[in-house]
Order: C-alpha cells, then sequence, then structure tokens
C-alpha cells in the first residue's frame, strides 16, 4: 500500500521512526509532502519544519520507499524557481500547497503552466483559516471596524455557530463590502477554471472544507456530523472534471467517510478511480472503516492503482 498524503516533521514522525511508520501501518511507501507558508495562522505550528531538505534525505536514503513532492508557497516572489530546481532533481509533485492564495491569482499562472507543461501532479489543502471565515472590505470606511470586532477572541470563537445561524436569514452576497474569505484555496468556482484551464495537471484535493462540500446541508461547520445531503459540489466537480482527484487524509476525510456510512459507501464505489488513500500523520483505524464497506477491491485500487496512475500520467497522455 502506498500513503499518498504524510509529512516530516509533523505530529511525532520524524526521519528516525519513518520506516517504523510504514511497517507499523502495512505501507510499502509514501508521498512526502513539504508544508510551506509564508503567513501561517497559528505560530505554534512549526511550518518551515516541514521543509523538501528533510523530505530529500529520506529520499536519497530510501529511493524505493519515498516519493517526493515540494510546494514552495505562490506567494514567494521565487516559487517557481524554486520548484523548478528540486523537480530537476526528481520531484515527483506539486504538495502540500497550503496557502492563502485564491485560485485566480495570477501569481500562479507561472507555477500551474510549468505544472501542465510537465504534467505534474498538484496536492492543495482546502480549509478555511479559524480566525478569517469572512472579511469586509477595508477600503469601505467601516470595513476595518468591523473587521477588528469579528475578529476579537470572543467572536471568533462563536464565529461557526453564528454564521451558520445568520446564514438562514441573511443573503451574505447582498451585503455591500462583505466576502467570505477564500482561506486556503477555499473558492470553487476559481477552481473549476482551473482544472478547465490546466487538463494535464492531476489536482489531487484534501482539507475539511472539501470534505464538508460533499454535502449541501452545514458547510460552516468544519467537521459536519449527520446525514449527508447529495449534490454537494465535489461531487459535480469529480463527475465533471477527469483531471480531479482528491484523498481521504487527516480528520476531514475520515469524517466525511464515517459521518453518514451508507451515503459514503455509495460515494466510493461512484468515485473508487478518482482517489487516493492517505492518513496525513493520523493514525485513525481509516483501513478498518474502510474494510467495513466491503468494496470489492476498493483498497487495492485507492492504496496502490490510482497513485501508480497519478505518477504515470505523463507516459501515457
Amino acid at each position: 500500500m502506498i500513503d499518498a498524503h504524510l509529512h516530516i516533521n509533523f505530529n511525532g514522525l520524524t526521519k528516525d521512526n519513518f520506516i517504523n511508520y510504514l511497517d507499523r501501518n502495512g505501507f510499502e511507501k509514501a508521498w512526502l509532502l513539504t508544508w510551506d507558508e509564508i503567513e501561517p495562522e497559528k505560530k505554534k505550528w512549526d511550518f518551515q519544519n516541514l521543509n523538501i531538505e528533510d523530505v530529500w534525505d529520506l529520499y536519497e536514503k530510501y529511493p524505493d520507499k519515498v516519493v517526493p513532492f515540494y510546494a514552495p508557497d505562490p506567494l514567494r516572489a521565487n516559487a517557481l524557481e524554486l520548484f523548478i530546481k528540486w523537480h530537476k532533481k526528481g520531484v515527483k509533485g506539486y504538495g502540500e500547497l497550503k496557502s492563502t492564495i485564491r485560485w485566480s491569482d495570477k501569481r500562479l499562472d507561472k507555477i500551474l503552466d510549468y505544472l501542465n507543461e510537465n504534467k505534474l501532479p498538484l496536492i492543495f489543502h482546502i480549509e478555511n483559516r479559524s480566525n478569517r471565515i469572512i472579511e469586509f472590505d477595508k477600503t469601505k470606511f467601516y470595513g476595518e471596524i468591523l473587521n477588528k470586532i469579528l475578529h476579537s477572541k470572543l467572536v471568533n470563537y462563536f464565529s461557526e455557530p453564528l454564521l451558520e445561524f445568520l446564514g438562514k436569514y441573511l443573503d451574505f452576497d447582498k451585503i455591500p463590502g462583505f466576502y467570505k474569505f477564500p482561506g486556503y484555496m477555499l473558492d470553487f468556482i476559481e477552481l473549476e477554471e482551473r482544472l478547465k484551464q490546466y487538463p494535464n495537471i492531476k489536482f489531487i484535493a484534501h482539507g475539511p472544507f472539501w470534505w464538508t462540500n460533499i454535502s449541501t446541508n452545514e458547510l460552516y461547520r468544519k467537521y459536519p456530523k449527520g446525514k449527508i445531503q447529495d449534490n454537494g459540489i465535489i461531487i459535480r466537480l469529480l463527475s465533471v472534471y477527469n483531471n480531479l482527484y482528491c484523498d481521504i487524509s487527516g480528520l476531514g476525510g475520515y469524517n466525511a467517510l464515517n459521518r453518514d456510512c451508507v451515503y459514503s459507501e455509495k460515494f466510493m464505489i461512484r468515485f473508487q478511480d478518482k482517489i487516493v488513500f492517505g492518513t496525513d500523520n493520523y493514525e485513525f483505524d481509516l483501513i478498518k472503516l474502510l474494510n467495513k464497506k466491503k468494496i470489492n477491491n476498493f483498497l487495492n485500487t485507492i492504496t496502490k492503482i490510482n497513485p501508480k496512475k497519478i505518477l504515470e500520467w505523463n507516459n501515457y497522455v
């Protein structure tokens, strides 16, 4: 099996215990991803330790066990230059891209052009920043004041249920100067344009708010519970775009598959050729959950066939 979403120096995984982690969980190899963010939300996360140098050290030591990925933050002026340098050394794809940049931002253009030209996969993270769920336009005279109130500790603590409550009675899009902050790549309309624009990139989606949108209810909750209402936006995107995949790693993926087992089984059967398996350094009983589904050959498809197909995309496009 292949763990297609793993980080070194994160959640207790180090270069020293990497092989033990693989053996303990029955993985033959792992996609090792960086996480480079120049404007991190929480300083307690040491993002810069999830670096390409440590990934590369392990790749050189265990070339049959490691598939190296690298994603310099596109907000860096030299992001493309950095990626090209490491791609020429042997990096296999761009990931994990977790940045507060919009999909339509021109700073992404040259990076996506390069990935498309070289038929490289892109793993990206979709999530709201907890303290930036909504925003007011700072150019409006009231914007700065409202933002300070909105992002105060007290209001921020209740932000998700507050938005869910207000959303039932207000049309946010009609409030002048108001918009939902895109968070980490959180803009499905602009994502769809990129899917159309770059057919040679295998986009692999990941993160809590990707999986929240499996449904059409409780969209402001990071890890919603209860029955899934059909026709969430990711259902349409996965159905329409052959170059879009998703990984089920982390609490977001686990929660989506576990909250409504009847629906999730149908989802996995329908999209089994578009799903890859990963842990994101969290040792949930995900394998046990998947085995309960008893979907013929499903585990083999998402842990072996699909990752191989993505990496060999440039051989048969």
